[in-house]
């Protein structure tokens, strides 16, 4: 009976589409809240989902159109998402005419080669044996 209260509702949705990665609703979500004292609840929601695509646009792609980043990041207008870049992604660069962005990929992380795996295997079996000890 409670979960079909509207005040109890919409926070079970709002869970339900992080989970399952369904962004898009949630973004929209925001703009049918059930009660106005949900509004500063969602801007945070709002921004933490925007980063969370954000980030996964710089892994993604080294350049993209600030239509189709804006589109993905529900932003209103082209200024909106600029003063989201400005203020949260500075080392994005957006190109002369105002098109696109292209994202400065950090230096890759390690590879295979540079992991050494005898050293691995010999700190888990020190750990497994003081765990045998204990």
């Amino acid at each position: 009976m409670c979960s079909q209260h509207p005040f109890i509702a919409f926070p079970i949705k709002l869970e339900q589409w992080l989970m399952v990665g369904s962004y898009d609703l949630v973004l929209s979500a925001s703009s049918a809240l059930p009660h106005p004292l949900y509004g500063h609840f969602m801007g945070e929601l709002v921004q933490a989902v925007r980063e969370n695509i954000a980030e996964c646009c710089e892994v993604s792609y080294n350049r993209m159109s600030l239509e189709k980043a804006g589109r993905m990041m529900m932003f209103q207008a082209t200024p909106d998402l600029l003063r989201y870049i400005e203020e949260f992604h500075s080392d994005w660069v957006v190109d002369a005419k105002g098109e696109t962005i292209e994202f400065m990929q950090e230096s890759p992380g390690l590879k295979k080669e540079d992991v050494r795996s005898d050293a691995i295997i010999q700190r888990a079996l020190a750990y497994a044996n003081e765990l045998e000890r204990i």
